[in-house]
């Protein structure tokens, strides 16, 4: 029986750390150099080999770290992947437009014209639905034990118990308000009220308004798009051409950011999606929460930003297509053809969802 060579030698203990299997793909040129280096050795004079006795040894090392290095390059290959975007629709209902919804960690709730329509993220099965009769437009949001649905019309707040999918509270608002954008943070709800150019606070254990904060000029085009973020909540003024940071701790104004566009945040950082400008590019603009000094800047091929989101380690930006960014980069890491589904955002249960507008679905994106 041949004994084993010194390469046999090493490919078998780098199998058994690996616990047994076949040798790893891209390893092959590494096993034959080394294969081929030991042949040469054994076809040279025996006094030759008799004055380099140390040379087994060495060889031994040499391919051992051969091995190591090759499957370090292939553990790195693996973890930085890139990971391919797979789309899938999920029939919701009826068209609507402004399409909008939230997740609460479980489920997504989806604004339909007459309510809101629970989609479970795991299955993407529609597991319920809350009628919402007379409530054609609004946004919803996830907090505080509750769903939390914006009625524009109506100038009211309904919050919705997610276990029985009925509402439980509706907080009315001052008329004229047409409060819009929603958004929870801990002990609060806070909405931006379009025509009061203002944002309310309400205090969710006694569903009651506690606070108005003057934000920007009465009438259109006031505050909308709101998100939490850090310090308080963060919301979009078209009017004033503005995002404007609503400190918590004091119920006024802390910041005003001289951008225009949807501001998204992870509670830790905050990004803004403003539309083309001459050069027809929109851009999308991480900015210190703390100054509002633009730290970075994303150039989207796209007219327009109609949706924005934070999460799984990147921003997602929905403006014809889908455009994947590198949170810690600023890097465009990819981009999905969404064939004109377009609109809001949300990441959860780790996929992204984009909320097509005027289309009777939604659209689930997985990242396989």
């Amino acid at each position: 029986m041949t004994p084993p060579t010194v390469t046999d030698t090493a490919i078998e203990m780098m199998l058994r750390e690996r616990g047994g299997g076949m040798v790893p793909s891209g390893l092959e040129n590494v096993i034959v150099v080394a294969v081929r280096a030991e042949s040469v050795r054994a076809g040279t004079p025996r006094w030759w080999r008799a004055r380099a006795a140390f040379r087994p040894a060495l060889a031994f090392v040499l391919i051992a770290l051969l091995l190591a290095a090759a499957l370090a390059a292939i553990s790195v290959g693996s973890r930085y992947r890139i990971p391919q975007l797979i789309p899938s629709r999920i029939q919701v209902g009826s068209s609507v437009s402004p399409a909008w919804f939230a997740s609460d960690g479980q489920s997504l709730w989806i604004h339909q014209p007459t309510g809101l329509v629970r989609v479970d993220l795991t299955t993407s099965a529609i597991t319920g639905q809350v009628l919402l009769l007379g409530m054609c437009c609004g946004y919803d949001a996830t907090g505080a034990g509750a769903v939390w649905q914006t009625d524009y019309e109506h100038d009211g707040l309904s919050r919705i118990d997610p276990l029985t999918e009925k509402v439980v509270a509706t907080i009315p608002l001052a008329s004229g308000s047409a409060p819009t954008g929603v958004a929870v943070t801990a002990g609060s709800v806070w909405l931006a009220d379009e025509h009061a150019g203002a944002v309310t606070r309400v205090d969710p254990a006694t569903n009651t308004v506690v606070a108005t904060i003057p934000v920007g000029p009465t009438g259109s085009a006031g505050p909308q798009i709101m998100t939490a973020g850090p310090g308080g909540v963060w919301v979009d003024i078209q009017n004033i051409k503005s995002v404007v940071r609503v400190d918590a701790a004091t119920n006024s104004v802390g910041l005003v950011v001289p951008l225009e566009g949807t501001v998204a945040s992870d509670g830790t950082e905050v990004w803004i999606g403003v539309d083309a400008g001459p050069d027809g590019l929109s851009h999308v603009m991480r900015i210190d929460p703390v100054s509002g000094e633009v730290m970075t800047t994303v150039p989207i091929d796209s007219p327009g930003i109609y949706g924005l989101a934070v999460g799984l380690g990147s921003v997602w930006v929905s403006g014809d297509g889908l455009t994947q960014i590198d949170a810690a980069t600023g890097d465009i890491v990819q981009h999905l053809d969404t064939q004109g589904d377009d609109g809001n955002v949300v990441v959860a249960g780790g996929s992204v969802w984009v909320a097509a507008g005027d289309k009777p679905y939604v659209v689930r994106v997985s990242l396989q």
